[in-house]
């Protein structure tokens, strides 16, 4: 494809054609982006060159806010509205569609095989994508069908289908098991490639980055395999998100630019945050909520860790109830009761519950134990209790690391059941240790795990990968934003 009056070709995907098109604008006018939206069309525009549905779009959708006076316009793709218009030389009607199609940023989550019975990833990707929206950023979820469709059917599939993410971000979400059926994923290096191939811009979500339980020999060279797949795919990619620290990952250099850490948040909403400010309710028995249990061969070790700690505490503190829900509790609830027959404590297993249920249980327990390996800012099921202001007791390990250690947990090292025990105790005897931990839960909710401040380390990452990521304009008039057509 060529320029209009030229006969040099123009590559989409080239970041040198990008900065020839902006110094070519600069020269025709003094305002780049009034020029280039003004080109080729009759629509009126205000003072700044913006259509006045162009005005209404951008009205409070900025991070920054009215208040500031400023408006911070977030473009996270190096062929935006600039660089697709000029580029392509449209007519009217297709400049205008083009310019509606680019008028907010947007990126797209790809998925891979969904999990059953409940999927943390797709809850991921669509919390996130509402937090998004509210910042005027759209995130569109696709996903590959390659266990029904198979992988050369699927990436024909996919290279069909990602001609139109061109000047997008794609947040690829890796699991080892979403993208490959017993653990050897190296379908993801194929999707990456095809992805690069049509010039898309790539960035990995890591919500698996390491496995330290002892394993056969089998199990020893499968986690070699995705260590490998991973760093390659964490090279190959523009950017790699990763749900812990950088230096808790042990695949992948410290100092490795392209990694940015973005703790996930809580996998319910935001209702519950303050349900349970006022504190205890005395004369109740105290309420111990487990979240989850890890099934299979976890189970046996977890109940016993379960059945250990809450025991001990009931014959301190008096009766107490234990409240069993989620993934996997079900399937542990024979092993719990045979743990508790013949004790003061009272077993409710709840199984499976929808996000609502899930923030009224949790708003009116006590303490959440967590004992599904170590605590650490990718455990969705620990975190969850953090927006209700729940304490946490529970393990601490090799991924445990800040901002989780800055909420309201008390952790004690992996398998040590009677610390676990006795910090369980502690929790719910000591009501000054109670209410300090609820408010630490409180503030580091607001800071790092709601899913607004997740959603800005996004916006933040993806903006400064690009040279042209924010524009910075004088305030608005008020016309410019009014639901009435400018006066002419």
């Amino acid at each position: 494809m060529c320029e209009r009056g030229s006969k040099k070709p123009v590559s989409r995907g080239s970041k040198s054609n990008w900065a020839s098109m902006e110094s070519m604008l600069k020269e025709r006018s003094p305002s780049p982006l009034r020029s280039t939206i003004h080109a080729r069309t009759t629509e009126p525009r205000d003072s700044l060159g913006f259509s006045p549905k162009l005005a209404r779009s951008f009205q409070d959708n900025s991070p920054c806010g009215a208040a500031s006076g400023r408006l911070r316009v977030e473009i996270f793709f190096s062929r935006g509205i600039l660089g697709s218009q000029a580029k392509r030389g449209l007519g009217v009607k297709a400049q205008a569609a083009d310019h509606a199609d680019h008028s907010a940023p947007s990126m797209v989550a790809l998925l891979g095989r969904r999990d059953e019975p409940t999927d943390g990833v797709r809850d991921y990707c669509s919390l996130l994508a509402e937090a998004l929206r509210r910042r005027g950023v759209t995130l569109k979820l696709a996903e590959s069908f390659w266990e029904r469709d198979g992988w050369l059917r699927e990436l024909w599939n996919l290279w069909k289908q990602s001609w139109k993410w061109r000047g997008e971000w794609v947040l690829m979400q890796y699991t080892a098991l979403a993208w490959s059926r017993r653990g050897f994923p190296f379908g993801v290096l194929a999707v990456l490639a095809l992805l690069r191939a049509r010039g898309v811009r790539t960035a990995v979500v890591f919500h698996d980055v390491r496995d330290d339980r002892p394993h056969r020999l089998l199990d020893r060279f499968r986690i070699a395999f995705q260590y490998a797949v991973m760093r390659t795919a964490s090279r190959w990619a523009d950017r790699s998100i990763l749900t812990v620290p950088v230096e808790q990952v042990p695949w992948l250099n410290p100092t490795q630019t392209k990694a940015t850490f973005i703790p996930v948040g809580a996998n319910i909403s935001e209702a519950g945050f303050s349900t349970k400010s006022n504190g205890r309710r005395p004369g109740t028995p105290r309420t111990v909520t487990v979240f989850g249990v890890t099934g299979g061969v976890g189970i046996a070790p977890e109940c016993v860790d379960i059945g250990y700690a809450v025991k001990h505490v009931s014959n301190r503190v008096g009766a107490l109830r234990l409240v069993v829900l989620g993934r996997g509790s079900e399937e542990a609830e024979p092993m719990l009761r045979r743990e508790f027959d013949g004790t003061r404590v009272e077993v409710s297993v709840l199984g499976l519950q929808p996000a609502k249920d899930i923030e009224r249980i949790l708003s009116e327990a006590d303490v959440l134990l967590f004992v599904r390996g170590h605590i650490s800012t990718r455990r969705s099921s620990a975190i969850a209790a953090i927006p209700c202001g729940l304490p946490i007791v529970g393990y601490r390990g090799s991924e445990t690391g800040g901002p989780i250690t800055e909420a309201g947990v008390e952790l004690v090292v992996q398998g040590d059941r009677e610390a676990l025990a006795e910090a369980l105790r502690r929790v719910l005897a000591e009501e000054d240790l109670w209410r300090e931990l609820h408010q630490r839960n409180l503030r580091a909710y607001a800071e790092h795990f709601s899913w607004d401040a997740i959603a800005e380390r996004y916006i933040q990452t993806m903006a400064s990968d690009c040279p042209q990521s924010a524009l910075l304009t004088d305030p608005l008039p008020t016309h410019a934003v009014s639901p009435a057509e400018p006066k002419l």
